[in-house]
């Protein structure tokens, strides 16, 4: 098997901004995807390969409704709240992403937690504004989802952190196949003097 690609949280947070705005997301929206990718993978969660999943499938045309990262900009800039009704979201694709956007979206001085679980049973996760808090199973690339703000007198304690990423050869590929397309197409003047060069 090939050997998995080794990255420092700054390098892959650069890496997933770059190949987000490759696939059509405003830079803005890029460099939020690039700080939800970096703290999933200081989680130690498998941000890479979810990453790799939802960009290709943007990149396909996937509706807005189906996205995560369209959906938890709106829970992070309050357009939409968790309460402590339980509310549904159905076929996401790559839901991991959902989760950051989530802990940022509790105030700091909120007293609760949010729990994310797959309708299904494979995955649940406890979110504050601390970060994950607990995780059980693992998130499938599509799934629906149901959300519910509780309240809470202790919690665990946060989940491990990491410093680095391992990536699989084939993510690393397809997450830098889609980074290359924000670099200035090569032309005649660029060819002849450089990137940064002019004829005096």
């Amino acid at each position: 098997p090939s050997a998995r690609v080794n990255l420092s949280l700054g390098e892959f947070q650069d890496l997933a901004r770059k190949a987000s705005r490759g696939v059509g997301f405003a830079w803005g929206e890029a460099d939020e995807i690039g700080q939800a990718a970096r703290w999933l993978a200081a989680h130690q969660q498998p941000s890479g390969e979810a990453l790799a999943v939802l960009l290709k499938q943007v990149d396909a045309g996937l509706p807005a409704e189906r996205c995560p990262i369209r959906l938890g900009c709106r829970f992070a800039d309050h357009v939409l709240k968790v309460t402590e009704a339980p509310q549904e979201h159905s076929n996401l694709v790559a839901p991991l992403f959902l989760l950051p956007f989530l802990s940022w979206a509790l105030s700091s001085a909120a007293a609760g937690a949010i729990e994310i679980n797959e309708t299904k049973g494979s995955a649940l996760s406890v979110l504050t504004p601390g970060g994950l808090r607990e995780q059980t199973g693992s998130w499938p690339e599509i799934a629906s989802v149901r959300l519910r703000l509780f309240s809470v007198n202790a919690l665990p304690k946060p989940y491990p952190t990491a410093k680095r990423i391992d990536l699989h050869p084939s993510d690393q590929i397809t997450l830098a196949a889609f980074a290359t397309r924000t670099l200035a197409p090569e032309t005649e003047e660029r060819r002849r003097f450089g990137a940064g060069g002019r004829e005096e």
